[in-house]
This record gives structure tokens, C-alpha cells and sequence, in this order.
């Protein structure tokens, strides 16, 4: 049974850990230094308000993942905010005036109107280099470190970088053009956040897996678990971009951030009643998907099922 403070406690210390790693700034440092280390901070970590609750969902199925497979979080807690940073990046990339012109995120100015646009496309790179360095002091075997890095490597580019591409340059898309456009970026992303927390647990870092001599250690395939998270992590990123563009249409004061200018929304392509019936098709794929996982995944599903029971919008029986 997970206890309710699952959630909150497992947050409070991926902030925490976030905070000390992107330390605050301080005014002995060089100007040029100070300027990116302050654009990063503020492009990731961003303060609750009455306003605006900060989620952090990435980084928290990641590390559901790792306590599914025991690892220590020593090791998980780093390894679940590579995802957090990469898609704190990729929002500012997103915001800029010259891809989606927003104005703001996560219920505050984007980053490009505090910092301006130089300043976050060099914050951006910045971060990127922050997420290498925290994977090689994970303490993970250079064989995991490796495939960890490949991993997102290859989710970055090309998912990310065509999905974006995509999104600027594609104009009049089809329903499922626009499903290929959120599958390379926001389902690529949620999948690498599942697999990043296996990698510790593959490379002998479970604690019940460090209590044998490595000499007698098996080696333990994890092939299908990598597959099914990937399957978990493209269905619920799926559900997740439609959900959120029925927001953008229904609760947009609830979004936190600019909506109504991207000309690539699910029902906007289609109609509000189909896109809730795909929202619903994904919902039952991701129990599925569970199901089929060869091992339980407690934490991971209940992280899942709050999460979709605080994201999911509810819409008005009478709606234009």
C-alpha cells in the first residue's frame, strides 16, 4: 500500500536535490556565469503560488520507477532529474518568439521575456551539459552511463528536434499528424523519464541485487521491462497532450501558461467529442499496458493514477 505522502515527500526531494545541484546564485561569480546559472534555475525550478502548483510529473515516474526496482535514491533521485532538466530546456527553446512566441510558463513570465532571448538559448545548452555531468556522478558502471547517455541522446535528437520541426513548419496537419507530432516530444520524453529509472537496477544497483558478491551476480535481462515502459510512457505522453489540449480549449486559465496559440491542438484538428474519445481509447491502453508489464509496478501506478486524476479536465456537458 502507498502511503499519501508518496507524492509530496518524493517531490519535496527531487526539489531539494534540484536546489543544491543548481545552486543558488551568487554575486561573487562572473557576470556571464551568473546570468546562465540564473536563467537555468529559473527555467526548472519554479515556486508553488496560489496560483500555480509546480508538478515535476517527469522526474517523479522516473524515480516510481527506480523504488518499483529498489534502487537506491542516491542514484534515482539524480537520474530523475535529467528528465525534468531536459524538458525545462526544451520549454524554453519552445517559448521563444521565434518557435512559439508564448509569454508565459508555469504560471510566470517564460524565461526568454526575464532573461531575453540570448541568454535562455545559452541557459538551454547549459542545462544540457548539467544532465551529462549529473549522469557521470551517479555512480553508475560506464557501461550504464553509456547506454543511460545514448538513451537520451537519441530521445533529444531526433524525437525532440524533429517533433519541434514538425510543429513549427506543418501547417493544416491532420489528427494524426499532429499524434506524431506530440509522440516525439511529449511521449518521447515521459518514456525516457520510465526507462532512466531501470538503468540503476540493470546495472546491479537494487539494494537487494548489491547484498550478493558480484562474482555470483547473474546477469538479469531487462529488455522486456525496457520495451513496456517505452509502451507505458508513449500511451500515457499520448493521453497526456490530448488532455492537455482539451485544457487549452476548456480551462485555459488553469494551464499556467500562454494558450490558444498552437495551431497544432487535437481538437482543434478534429472536435472536442473525439478528442475525448481518444483521451478515453489511451486510458484503457495504459491499464493494459500495466498489465502486461513483467513485473509489479505499485509506485509507478499509483503516481500514474494521481496523476490522472489531477490532470484530467473535466468538460462541460454543454460546450461550444
Amino acid at each position: 500500500m502507498i502511503h499519501d505522502l508518496y507524492i509530496p515527500e518524493a517531490r519535496e526531494e527531487i526539489i531539494r536535490y534540484a536546489q543544491n545541484e543548481l545552486h543558488p546564485i551568487s554575486k561573487t561569480l562572473p557576470f556571464a556565469e551568473r546570468a546562465l546559472d540564473e536563467s537555468g534555475r529559473y527555467m526548472v525550478i519554479t515556486p508553488q503560488t496560489r496560483d500555480y502548483q509546480p508538478s515535476y510529473t517527469r522526474p517523479l515516474l522516473s524515480l516510481a520507477v527506480s523504488d518499483d526496482y529498489e534502487v537506491d535514491r542516491r542514484i534515482s533521485v539524480p537520474i530523475s532529474l535529467t528528465s525534468e532538466l531536459i524538458h525545462a530546456l526544451s520549454c524554453g527553446l519552445d517559448d521563444l518568439d521565434c518557435m512559439d512566441g508564448a509569454t508565459k510558463r508555469r504560471g510566470r513570465r517564460a524565461a526568454h521575456k526575464q532573461f531575453g532571448d540570448a541568454v535562455t538559448i545559452l541557459s538551454a545548452f547549459g542545462l544540457r551539459e548539467r544532465v551529462q555531468k549529473i549522469i557521470r556522478q551517479t555512480g553508475l558502471s560506464d557501461r550504464a552511463i553509456v547506454r543511460l547517455s545514448t538513451d537520451l541522446s537519441e530521445i533529444t535528437a531526433p524525437d525532440l528536434l524533429q517533433g519541434q520541426v514538425e510543429d513549427l513548419f506543418r501547417k493544416d496537419a491532420t489528427l494524426q499528424q499532429i499524434l506524431e507530432i506530440h509522440e516525439g516530444k511529449t511521449a518521447a520524453l515521459i518514456s525516457y523519464a520510465l526507462r532512466s529509472g531501470v538503468y540503476a537496477a540493470e546495472d546491479g544497483q537494487s539494494s537487494w541485487r548489491k547484498l550478493i558478491p558480484v562474482k555470483w551476480r547473474y546477469t538479469e535481462s531487462y529488455d522486456e521491462d525496457f520495451e513496456n515502459l517505452t509502451m507505458i510512457g508513449r500511451i500515457l505522453g499520448l493521453w497526456y497532450q490530448i488532455n492537455d489540449d482539451i485544457l487549452d480549449k476548456v480551462e485555459p486559465e488553469d494551464a499556467g501558461k500562454d494558450t490558444g496559440i498552437d495551431e497544432r491542438n487535437i481538437v482543434t484538428a478534429s472536435s472536442m467529442d473525439e478528442a475525448l474519445e481518444l483521451r478515453s481509447g489511451y486510458l484503457s491502453e495504459i491499464g493494459r499496458a500495466f498489465e502486461s508489464h513483467p513485473r509489479d509496478l505499485p509506485h509507478l501506478e499509483y503516481v500514474v493514477s494521481r496523476i490522472i486524476e489531477s490532470k484530467n479536465v473535466k468538460v462541460p456537458l454543454k460546450r461550444v
